[in-house]
């Protein structure tokens, strides 16, 4: 083989390599341009996933802000419901303390009536008492007068006694006795007068109570 055939055969292999590199650079070319849309649809598609996640992140937030307010509004029931429920104990107690009020009134009442009913008695005793002792007075005040009557006369007729016979004792005092004795006799007559005062004053005062 001359230098030209040499020549030949090696512009030919380097035709077959240029060949063979620009099918190979082809390919690359056709893989980079794939690879290069494979990338934008991944870079779509990230883009698209950052977006889904950011939405189901601003749903989570919401949701979590839904949970708080639910959260609180459970609170908030739960609170009501503890006031509820002491206000529904304060209320029992009231109206236990109501009952018993209403017992002791009903007691208080029925002592009342049963005191009630004994005064009446008591009553009833103190006027059949009056009565009896009115009855009693009327009989006391026709025995007083009567005994007024005759104590009186009892009197006046003791004191015309008594000065007749001072009379009769001063005589016989004037004729028989010592002056010691009529001395004596005087203070027993002073006596007797003051005691026909003090009956004076009895009969007059019975005379008043009449």
């Amino acid at each position: 083989m001359n230098n030209e055939e040499k020549i030949l055969h090696l512009l030919e292999k380097q035709g077959e390599m240029i060949g063979q590199m620009n099918g190979r650079l082809e390919r690359v070319e056709a893989a980079q341009i794939e690879q290069g849309q494979r990338l934008e649809r991944l870079e779509a598609a990230q883009i698209e996933q950052g977006q889904r996640l950011e939405r189901l992140e601003a749903a989570q937030i919401k949701q979590g802000q839904r949970l708080e307010r639910l959260e609180a509004a459970q609170i908030e029931q739960g609170q009501r419901l503890e006031r509820l429920e002491a206000a529904q104990i304060e209320q029992g107690q009231r109206l236990e303390r109501l009952e018993a009020a209403q017992i002791e009134q009903g007691q208080r009442l029925e002592r009342l009536e049963a005191a009630q009913i004994e005064q009446g008695q008591r009553l009833e005793r103190l006027e059949a008492t009056q009565a009896e002792q009115g009855d009693l007075l009327k009989v006391l005040d026709e025995r007083s007068l009567r005994s007024a009557v005759l104590l009186e006369a009892d009197v006046s007729r003791d004191l015309n006694r008594l000065y007749e016979g001072h009379g009769a004792i001063m005589n016989r005092l004037d004729k028989l006795a010592a002056r010691r004795r009529v001395e004596e006799l005087e203070e027993d007559v002073s006596m007797l007068k003051d005691s026909v005062k003090l009956l004076r004053i009895e009969v007059n005062e019975l005379k008043k109570a009449q």
